[in-house]
């Protein structure tokens, strides 16, 4: 029997403007669940997608006052999914997530319901340390390049490619954003837009995409005098690390709104989320490619999030191995995994306050994450030089692919090509 609506829409508020934990993620008066039946979520909302054509009106759950179910807010997430809308209960059903979600899919007016899930850092990354291998010189002049710290960036044939971009003329820097714990200013970076990072990890991330080189500071990056590649970051996990889907995905089309060129998530978490892909989908549409980790639990790539998403370019993580490199034993696999880059005792940027080791300014640190802005700084890197194949992505990931090595790995556990940057870039200024 259907449900009587009210005449008027007495039980919630309805709004378009996204409340602050959906752009900073967990740790805003928000819990995290993980019930044995339940995905890790956010206690205090959910994620609703109406079918098209049908409005909140239409929904008679939220109307209903029969039942003892009442919603604080209901409020669509971005003007650019309009269908999609996030669903706040009154703290007193907050426990009740699960069954709310089952009730809105019985309605035949939303397409489905789904937990507003929390994604976070991938698990058992870890700061390590490294002794220097050998000591280089000449270009760059960075400490941790000359001490021979920078061993990813050697690996991928960075020397060779600063060489060959000597001269090189760019119509226009690319934008490479990076969706993390944040980008804290920093003696070796120059971002467009700046996120304070409690954490580190987002930090560490950007400077493998575009530390400024050649400064006599710090770390090197493939951007071998900062003419290739803007670099912005957006905070979508709090400084414990983790974040809300619905969050992740806000900002996924802000930073499309933008004009992103490369999104770069090292982040994640297991199974689906439709918001999100939705988000991936629309950040695609609109000219971006989105970079993101595999994993670090040495499980097929398949089970994690947003690594399965379509058209996502997936990275894996080696170490080194004699002269060559070699799949590290936490790095997820399979045929999702795109290519391969450095992701061990990998050096970097970090602010001098954050979680992972305090006054430190640069630090070791391994897990896809640190394989990820490789990829994302070599694709920036690649429309930096040749602009008609932004928003390209299959094409991308082909020269990414038809220019990489096979990294060694067990014959069961594919990861994909390990990138080489100069065959790559030189690969992007042939295509027409």
């Amino acid at each position: 029997m259907s449900r009587k609506k009210t005449s008027t829409f007495n039980k919630i508020v309805v709004g378009t403007t996204v409340v602050s934990m959906l752009g900073l993620g967990v740790g805003i008066g928000s819990k995290i669940m993980n019930n044995n039946s339940e995905p890790a979520h956010d206690n205090n909302t959910l994620v609703m997608h109406l079918k098209d054509g049908k409005s909140l009106k239409d929904v008679e759950l939220l109307y209903d006052t029969t039942d003892d179910i009442e919603f604080d807010k209901v409020f669509r997430l971005s003007k650019r999914l309009p269908n999609t809308y996030i669903v706040d209960p009154a703290k007193d059903d907050d426990s009740r997530i699960g069954k709310i979600i089952d009730l809105l899919e019985d309605d035949g007016d939303v397409v489905d319901a789904e937990f507003n899930k929390i994604y976070s850092i991938p698990k058992g990354e870890t700061v390590v340390s490294s002794d220097d291998s050998k000591v280089n010189k000449g270009f760059p002049n960075d400490p941790f390049y000359q001490k021979g710290k920078m061993w990813g960036m050697t690996a991928i044939g960075a020397e060779k490619l600063y060489d060959a971009l000597k001269g090189v003329k760019v119509k226009r820097k690319a934008k490479v954003y990076v969706l993390d714990t944040g980008i804290s200013q920093h003696e070796d970076l120059e971002a467009k837009l700046y996120a304070k990072d409690g954490h580190g990890h987002g930090t560490h991330c950007a400077g493998t995409i575009a530390a400024i080189t050649n400064n006599g500071k710090g770390v090197s990056s493939l951007d071998p005098d900062g003419r290739f590649i803007e670099l912005y970051g957006k905070k979508v996990l709090s400084d414990g690390g983790s974040g809300s889907t619905s969050g992740i995905a806000k900002a996924i089309i802000q930073s499309a709104d933008e004009g992103a060129d490369v999104i770069s998530m090292s982040l994640g978490g297991p199974g689906y989320s439709k918001v999100l892909e939705k988000a991936v989908k629309y950040a695609q549409s609109k000219g971006g490619i989105v970079v993101a980790a595999a994993g670090n639990e040495n499980s097929d790539a398949k089970n994690s999030n947003p690594a399965k998403s379509e058209g996502v370019i997936t990275g894996g993580a080696v170490g080194q191995d004699g002269k060559g490199v070699k799949r590290v034993s936490f790095s997820n696999d399979g045929k999702i995994v795109d290519v391969s880059a450095p992701g061990m005792k990998i050096w970097s940027t970090t602010p001098k306050k954050n979680r992972m080791g305090n006054g430190q300014e640069y630090m070791a640190i391994q897990g896809t994450s640190m394989a990820t802005p490789h990829v994302a700084g070599l694709t920036g890197m690649m429309i930096a030089v040749n602009p008609d194949i932004r928003g390209k992505g299959e094409v991308v990931t082909n020269m990414l692919r038809e220019t990489g090595s096979d990294p060694k790995t067990e014959s069961n556990k594919p990861i994909g090509k390990f990138i080489n940057a100069y065959g790559s870039v030189k690969a992007a200024m042939k295509y027409k």
